[in-house]
């Protein structure tokens, strides 16, 4: 998978605006699936209900016809709350047999710092500039010097070098090669 992710992004990159190549690494960080905030406002790509069945495509007409459709437009097959059902998420299943189910998602972590933040190894994936973090593992569109101890296989900010200014992240803007990062101290 990581090296397909890397091909398709250095092959498009001989043709690709960096718009697109931001576009595609953005994709990496919301590959996390939670709850940040209200279940109405959810954007996620849970794609199956809590007891493991295939959400329908909201568009689709099989095999059940949706009376509701997401605000998106529902041309996906992620849960959503299209109504004011107070439970939470949930889709239309593939299952012929069963119209529709709720979705499980759990809420986010809050994300703060305790101790050093050479520790860090949460999913904080912003700079304090509001720059997306690129890759650690990812050459475009700068190439790292330092990957942190974790492998780097993620976008999330982190201190390899035991920077005393504390977290930071290489961006996928080319015109800033990193970035510092805030995170709150938790209490």
């Amino acid at each position: 998978m990581l090296v397909l992710q890397l091909v398709v992004v250095l092959i498009l990159s001989t043709w690709a605006t960096p718009f697109t190549i931001t576009t595609q690494l953005e994709e990496v960080k919301h590959g996390e699936d939670c709850l940040d905030g209200p279940s109405a406002s959810y954007e996620g790509t849970r794609s199956y209900t809590s007891t493991g069945l295939t959400c329908q495509r909201w568009n689709v007409m099989t095999p059940h016809k949706p009376s509701r459709v997401p605000e998106d437009g529902g041309h996906h097959n992620y849960c959503r709350k299209p109504d004011l059902d107070s439970a939470g998420l949930w889709c239309y299943t593939t299952n012929s047999s069963v119209r529709w189910q709720y979705c499980n998602v759990s809420k986010c972590q809050n994300d703060c710092l305790t101790g050093n933040s050479t520790l860090y190894r949460g999913k904080l994936s912003k700079t304090y500039s509001d720059k997306i973090c690129q890759r650690w593992d990812v050459r475009i569109p700068h190439i790292p010097n330092l990957i942190p101890t974790d492998g780097g296989h993620h976008n999330y900010c982190r201190n390899p070098d035991n920077d005393p200014r504390g977290l930071w992240c290489y961006t996928t803007d080319p015109a800033t090669r990193w970035g510092y990062c805030f995170l709150p101290k938790c209490n």
